[in-house]
């Protein structure tokens, strides 16, 4: 079974971004508390929710997922180029950037971070 969140990590991963390391849902594999050289992101989901009825069923959700990116100590790409790419390949998948924080330190690895969340409205195509 896929969910949300392992369809959207293969897309990612397989997108030809430079820079990025691994893609993962819900966990990354543990890097034993030294920073990694790559950018890693893990990729959960947030909320599902219902927004259009009819034939008493739902027909459309808003799907929102979260990208938790972890910058590595070798970067070849500056951090504002590669998040624009990240934003860039959302968007062109009918995904829109929601409000977010600015970068911070990971306490565990002392990696810089950023959080982003991005939102899409998914249409149900139910067979009758």
């Amino acid at each position: 079974m896929s969910t949300l969140a392992k369809e959207v990590a293969d897309e990612l991963q397989n997108s030809g971004i430079k820079d990025i390391g691994i893609v993962s849902s819900y966990t990354l594999p543990s890097t034993g508390g030294i920073a990694d050289k790559q950018n890693n992101i893990l990729v959960t989901e947030v909320t599902t929710v219902p927004n259009e009825y009819g034939s008493n069923q739902f027909t459309q959700t808003d799907e929102t997922i979260e990208l938790n990116i972890y910058y590595g100590t070798q970067k070849t790409v500056p951090i504002d180029t590669f998040e624009r790419s990240i934003v860039s390949f959302f968007t062109q998948k009918n995904w829109s950037l929601l409000p977010y924080g600015g970068h911070y330190k990971d306490p565990t690895t002392k990696q810089l971070c950023i959080d982003f969340q991005f939102r899409r409205r998914k249409t149900w195509k139910f067979k009758d």
